[in-house]
């Protein structure tokens, strides 16, 4: 009986036992499917972000080509000190490439939730990890890169903003407003900054920076290739 009562305590023991080993293995299986499934979702809105670089990219890039043309076609008359003489119509052409700039801003949002998110640690593929850590690290570069090179062009046109007087300000954006601009800029002590920075963009001394974007915006092409095939091809349209 003593016998018959321990190998059924035994049986029932093993029941239960085998029972929890189910269940926490159940569990984990689940809670890593569930991982999987976010990690899917994660690595969904990274390659979209990384599409909205693309396009942030492509577009600093096509506006530095716009200031590379717009300042080669008035450096003669800067050089020369005769900027009144540049006609109207050019002025009237380039009027943007003078009173804006822009600066590529990396969208990182997805990429910092996929770093905070446990689900990171179900992705197998450290080939894609190690690039998507390296190519978010590069644009940041390339953002710091825009931000201290149209600093430069900021700077001097606030120099000679702050140099101008209220009606000069104000006629800015009239033909007349902005021919005395250039002859503000090129004669006067505050345009200096300014000066130069047209002569240098317009002699080619920041190219590179053409190149560089090409660059990025292949790599990031790359990268999301990498999450195509991970996600198991590439997303519809």
């Amino acid at each position: 009986m003593a016998n018959w009562k321990a190998s059924d305590f035994l049986r029932q023991l093993a029941t239960v036992v085998i029972g929890i080993i189910i269940t926490f293995g159940g569990s984990g299986l689940i809670q890593r499917n569930v991982q999987k499934k976010e990690s899917r979702l994660i690595l969904t809105m990274v390659r979209e972000e990384l599409k909205i670089n693309i396009e942030a990219i492509r577009a600093y890039r096509d506006n530095f080509v716009r200031d590379i043309e717009g300042f080669r076609v008035v450096k003669p008359w800067i050089v020369a000190g005769i900027p009144e003489n540049i006609p109207t119509d050019t002025l009237e052409s380039y009027r943007d490439v003078f009173a804006t700039w822009d600066v590529f801003i990396a969208t990182t949002s997805s990429f910092e939730t996929m770093k905070a998110s446990s689900a990171i640690r179900t992705i197998d593929n450290k080939e894609l990890l190690s690039a998507l850590f390296g190519v978010y690290e590069q644009m940041d570069r390339g953002q710091n890169l825009t931000e201290s090179f149209i600093s430069t062009k900021t700077n001097g046109f606030q120099k000679i903003h702050d140099s101008m007087d209220a009606q000069m300000v104000n006629d800015f954006y009239t033909p007349k407003g902005l021919s005395d601009f250039f002859v503000h800029m090129a004669t006067s002590a505050t345009g200096s900054q300014m000066r130069n920075y047209i002569i240098s963009v317009a002699n080619g001394n920041n190219n590179f920076q053409i190149g560089l974007a090409d660059e990025l915006i292949a790599w990031i092409e790359g990268v999301i290739q990498m999450i195509d095939r991970e996600l198991g091809g590439p997303a519809a349209g």
